[in-house]
């Protein structure tokens, strides 16, 4: 568990039928297409994964490389803990936290939706490395759709909750 970063590590008797690809070089186009896979909350949690898309903002710097990264997409509860994916399906991240609009709109008189957060490559990278799990690492490859994003995502993933 990575408390600061909002990670963790979970381990599983059952074996996944498929493992995801890590970007080798950190994205960082403004305006870039990305994509959450993950369970969003929709009134109830879907029992099947789902996909939004989105475009990357920003980088978001803690002092000392790009710790997080903004998307604009419509990241809801079940979106946390997620793959954020590059438009060639390789992870760029992991989806933490979206804006707390009614909090903000209180704040500032501004109405801001659709701004996730997810945790950087190097950092996830270096926090899977610091726990002994090994990754693979890709170079680019074809742009794919959403479909396909989910398709590729799905062996990777698995809804994950707590109900006390």
């Amino acid at each position: 568990v990575d408390v600061h970063y909002d990670l963790a590590l979970l381990q599983a008797a059952i074996k996944p039928p498929g493992i995801a690809i890590f970007r080798a070089q950190l994205l960082s186009n403004v305006g870039a297409p990305v994509a959450t896979i993950g369970y969003p909350d929709q009134g109830m949690p879907p029992r099947e994964p789902m996909v939004t898309t989105g475009t990357l903002l920003k980088p978001i710097n803690d002092g000392t490389e790009a710790a997080r990264v903004a998307i604009e997409a419509d990241v809801r509860h079940g979106n946390s803990g997620g793959p954020l994916l590059d438009d060639r399906g390789q992870v760029i991240g992991v989806v933490n936290a979206k804006i707390n609009t009614v909090s903000v709109y209180h704040s500032t008189g501004k109405v801001i939706d659709n701004l996730g957060f997810g945790i950087a490559l190097p950092v996830v990278l270096d926090f899977l490395k610091r726990n002994n799990t090994a990754v693979l690492l890709a170079p680019e490859g074809g742009k794919l759709t959403g479909p396909q994003l989910l398709d590729l995502a799905r062996p990777f993933i698995a809804r994950a909750g707590c109900w006390k």
